[in-house]
């Protein structure tokens, strides 16, 4: 008695995907040359320093990563920017004096911002000090006194006659927080001879301290 086989006719598939299996068993060893080609050429052609599609991406998305937080920033200082007129108006509202050099210093909230001028010769008009010897006087510190406190303060420093030559240097000092405010947004407006710079900026903890200066010629 004699047998017959029967040869079962299988889909394109099975013979697609046995071919497969067929080539990855006899030249595993070209696709593992492949393989690490291709991590290799990854690096190489996407590292930031190289001249390459993926460096120049990155570089863009870098730069406007950084336009976003300067607008960011820009407005959030812009929202809470004093003019010159609301500066001079508080200062006569609380009785400040003026002179040839004016430095003021005004916030919205409840917060101790301090205002310092280090003369050339060291020495310092603060809340401490509030006058020296060439009659720079603090004639204004807002909310020093917990008992007296407003969400409309301003520190005034002023020369009646013009100081010495030389480099004089501003600190705003967050010296207590009174609210419950994360940000302190802040204009500092320096006065030479009637000519006025505002500078804007933000207090975010206590003893934060920024720095600015000025120049008598």
């Amino acid at each position: 008695m004699s047998v017959t086989k029967v040869h079962r006719k299988e889909k394109w598939w099975f013979y697609f995907i046995r071919g497969i299996n067929l080539f990855a068993f006899r030249y595993w060893w070209l696709i593992l040359l492949l393989f690490a080609l291709g991590v290799f050429s990854f690096f190489w052609f996407c590292n930031e320093e190289q001249d390459s599609p993926c460096a120049q991406i990155t570089e863009v998305r870098s730069s406007i990563d950084e336009a976003i937080r300067s607008l960011e920033d820009c407005c959030a200082c812009n929202d809470v920017a004093h003019s010159l007129d609301y500066i001079d108006e508080l200062r006569l509202d609380y009785g400040g004096s003026t002179g040839e050099v004016m430095v003021t210093l005004v916030w919205n909230t409840t917060d101790d911002l301090d205002l310092h001028v280090i003369e050339p010769s060291g020495e310092r008009i603060y809340f401490s000090e509030p006058l020296s010897s060439q009659n720079g006087t603090l004639d204004i510190d807002k909310n020093r006194s917990s008992m007296d406190l407003t969400i409309n303060p301003i520190e005034n420093i002023f020369y009646p006659d013009l100081p010495r030559s030389g480099t004089y240097t501003i600190n705003v000092h967050c010296y207590s927080k009174n609210s419950n405010s994360s940000e302190i947004p802040y204009t500092l407006a320096v006065n030479i001879n009637g000519q006025t710079k505002l500078y804007n900026d933000i207090m975010y903890n206590k003893g934060d301290l920024h720095r600015q200066e000025f120049i008598i010629r």
